[in-house]
């Protein structure tokens, strides 16, 4: 079964700081590899990493892992044919710890009813495609991640009970055909929490999921607008209902402001796009958690209000004449990169991509270590104090 080591909690609450053993190999062999958590699951689109290449993936500050949706793959050439692993096709380097795939895409909500009981349906560049769980495990054997997340009947929030309940039914049928078909499913598969943000629903799949064995547990379909009230009510009623031992995952917008409120609620993995998609708006990220938070480059740019900006957007013409650097590990600074953006040239989305993923990265290695010396919750005050505590989206 998949190895997780709890290394520091929070006096009070749920906040965890913790590994996952990675490449165990042979039956009861030690992991050749640990991903620390939390931690931030780097996204990937049309099986690769956007924006960067291999020598700027091996400069991330690591440990890093990534998520591949498998959906991609459906359209792609079969990898078995090709002779090589998702990791080999996505080129990811050694410093990349570990590999998750899912034919959920963070990027992309899903429509309602495309699903039926025998199914799941993906769209890509073609169109609709059908993925049965036989053919799932298929795409797993063939691009053999280090886990994967199991096909989840996805519904939006607004759909009614009955649905949600049938929601319920074909994700856990889901997951025990997936644990029969492919290899290793105690220390490779995570089990998909459905339900909408009924919590009658989300106990029933909580609780029946967690009866199985699984690697972990990937809390699907609160990433939507679902709003911050709804989505803590759901995580209250769940999160006690899953073993201490076993990782959470959970799709979700990205915020920061939201990250530090789904740590202090226990999940351990996130997937997001949110550096991504501030890179391709022209936005650089300009947060940082405790230890980082004197760092050149960052934290000195107000917003309208004068606090701290989470972003500032490179469009404006503001940042002409700013020949400060991105961050204090950049050669590119702040006008180069606005005077990238109003010339369209790609190497503008190059480089704040880069800048953004290392922000982030390094945000989430510095939870862990504020959780480790017990001042996650006094930092995590101070960053709401200092940042503007917003999240898109209702609540």
């Amino acid at each position: 079964h998949l190895e997780m080591e709890i290394g520091a909690r929070a006096a009070e609450g749920r906040v965890r700081e913790g590994r996952i053993g990675v490449g165990h190999g042979i039956e009861g062999a030690a992991p050749s590899r640990w991903l620390e958590t939390p931690n931030w699951l780097v996204f990937s689109r049309s099986a690769a990493i956007p924006h960067l290449q291999l020598d700027a993936l091996k400069e991330l500050p690591a440990p890093w892992g990534v998520m591949v949706p498998l959906k991609e793959l459906v359209e792609k050439p079969d990898l078995g044919a090709l002779g090589m692993s998702l990791r080999q096709f996505a080129s990811l380097p050694e410093t990349c710890t570990a590999v998750f795939s899912s034919l959920m895409d963070c990027e992309v909500q899903p429509p309602d009813g495309g699903n039926t009981e025998k199914d799941v349906s993906v769209y890509g560049v073609s169109g609709r495609f059908r993925v049965t769980p036989e053919r799932f495990a298929s795409l797993d054997d063939a691009a053999a991640p280090d886990f994967v997340v199991a096909p989840a009947d996805v519904q939006s929030a607004h759909v009614s009970r009955k649905r949600q309940g049938k929601s319920v039914d074909r994700t856990l049928n889901f997951l025990d055909t997936v644990r029969d078909t492919v290899a290793s499913p105690e220390a490779r598969v995570f089990g998909a929490l459905v339900g909408g943000v009924d919590i009658e629903c989300r106990v029933r799949c909580a609780e029946e999921t967690a009866a199985r064995p699984t690697a972990g547990f990937f809390i699907e379909g609160l990433d939507g607008g679902v709003g911050r009230t709804a989505q803590a009510a759901v995580l209250e009623a769940v999160i006690p209902l899953l073993p201490d031992d076993k990782p959470r995952g959970m799709r979700c917008n990205g915020h920061p402001v939201e990250i530090l409120d789904l740590v202090s609620r226990g999940i351990d993995l996130f997937d997001s796009a949110y550096p991504f998609i501030a890179a391709e708006s022209g936005e650089a990220l300009m947060f940082a958690f405790g230890a980082d938070e004197e760092d050149p480059g960052l934290n000195d740019a107000p917003d309208a209000s004068g606090a701290g900006a989470l972003c500032v957007s490179l469009w404006d013409a503001g940042f002409k004449a700013d020949f400060s650097p991105l961050n204090d590990k950049t050669p590119y600074t702040r006008a180069y990169v606005h005077h990238l953006l109003v010339t369209h040239e790609m190497l503008a989305t190059v480089a704040l991509t880069a800048h953004n993923v290392a922000v982030y990265l390094r945000f989430f290695n510095d939870i862990r270590q504020s959780i480790r010396a017990g001042t996650f919750e006094t930092l995590r005050a101070d960053f709401l104090a200092r940042y503007t505590a917003k999240v898109d989206g209702p609540t």
